[in-house]
């Protein structure tokens, strides 16, 4: 892209949502004074002109507790323009959040975000924390040297090999779509099966399955054999299955059903991820719907509870985000596809997988002043225009409006 970078100040009047009382106003200027950006002409990526914040923004993004992602000091921009504060991935789709440092972009968003997916046992329907909340809990994390993934939640665990290539293709749906994903195997259906039955969700032994391929435990200890025995006893309910890695489209027929191996990315590109395949949001609009909460006399809502990819800090005043149409992430360039319209996964608690009641929880407050043709919105669904970039923690960020 060929644009220019310059910067520009502009004091604004500050504007929450979709209402302009003077309360919310108040609201607003304790969250974001004093200056922010111009929103520019098309075709022209800007920084945003300024990142001074009150003590109450200072606060409100360190708060730490168990439901909330945690940081270390917030990076710095010379230019005093937004940041790329965090940054995360989500190996299993509606799986705990891994933060990252730095990683690089594929057709699908994120290399490694949400690769595998809980489906039902019975008809292949993938499982979110719509209907199990309980998987905000399931830690994954990939070896990639061992080619292994390790499922945690609480105390209970299990190794699972990866399976690619010759692993029995599995018919699956996202949202209506019908899919052929690498089924990961018997170990991991049996232990997803007795974990997400189990009262505590936490429970069982930690063990060691090869469960790719052959199911097979390869070694891996009595968990995996009390997981293989369970598994034959009783059919799992669930089972888990790996998406084939963007830009290869040919791993043994496991690809997008009635698509060519040609590489083409899953589902137009949006692989196992809802609707788009990134999803941003800057602080600031989460310390303007903290302090409408708190207002509400209701606890924060920490920022765990919306899962984006990409957290921006010093966008200058809540939800300027709604306006912005191309984005650059150090040299990394997105396409805005859009709001995110929220589902009611920000009322369940990432730390426990308990859901609030929905007359108290964070959606509650949001449709007060961000709903929209029947929506509630809270962040922007992003495309990456340059495949194989990285985006790193600490990057510049521009954007056009």
């Amino acid at each position: 892209m060929s644009a220019r970078f310059s910067l520009c100040t502009v004091g604004f009047a500050p504007h929450v949502g979709t209402t302009s009382s003077a309360s919310n106003a108040g609201m607003c200027v304790s969250a974001a004074s004093n200056a922010s950006h111009l929103l520019l002409p098309r075709h022209k990526l800007r920084p945003a002109s300024s990142r001074r914040r009150s003590p109450g923004h200072r606060l409100g993004v360190a708060l730490a507790s168990a439901d909330q992602f945690v940081r270390a000091a917030p990076p710095t921009d010379a230019s005093g323009g937004p940041v790329l504060s965090s940054l995360y991935r989500y190996p299993v789709k509606s799986g705990r959040a891994e933060p990252v440092g730095e990683a690089r972009l594929t057709p699908e968003g994120l290399e490694g975000d949400r690769r595998f997916v809980v489906v039902s046992a019975a008809d292949g329907t993938h499982r979110t924390q719509r209907e199990l909340p309980r998987l905000a809990i399931l830690e994954a994390t990939v070896d990639s040297a061992a080619d292994v993934l390790r499922l945690r939640a609480g105390a209970g665990g299990v190794n699972v090999s990866i399976s690619r290539e010759g692993a029995q293709a599995k018919a699956a749906s996202l949202f209506g779509a019908p899919l052929r994903l690498a089924d990961q195997g018997d170990i991991a259906a049996a232990w997803l099966s007795s974990w997400l039955a189990s009262s505590r969700g936490g429970a069982g032994r930690r063990g060691r399955g090869r469960g790719g391929g052959g199911g097979g435990d390869g070694g891996g200890g009595i968990f995996a054999a009390a997981a293989a025995i369970l598994s034959a006893a009783a059919p799992p309910r669930y089972r888990l299955l790996r998406a084939p890695d963007p830009g290869t489209g040919g791993e043994a027929g496991v690809a997008a059903a009635g698509a060519a191996a040609s590489g083409a990315a899953l589902r137009g590109g949006a692989g196992l991820a809802d609707v788009s395949p990134l999803l941003l949001v800057c602080e600031e609009s989460l310390l303007a719907l903290n302090a409408r909460r708190a207002a509400e006399g209701r606890p924060h809502a920490p920022l765990s509870r919306f899962r984006p990819n990409l957290v921006l800090q010093g966008c200058g005043r809540p939800h300027a985000e709604d306006a912005w149409r191309r984005v650059r992430v150090g040299g990394a360039e997105f396409h805005v596809a859009g709001p995110c319209p929220r589902c009611g996964v920000p009322d369940v608690a990432q730390a426990t997988g308990a859901r609030d009641p929905a007359a108290t929880g964070p959606m509650a407050s949001l449709r007060r002043y961000r709903s929209r043709g029947g929506q509630v919105h809270f962040g922007i669904y992003l495309v990456p225009l340059n495949p194989g970039a990285s985006v790193r923690v600490g990057d510049s960020v521009a954007f056009e409006a």
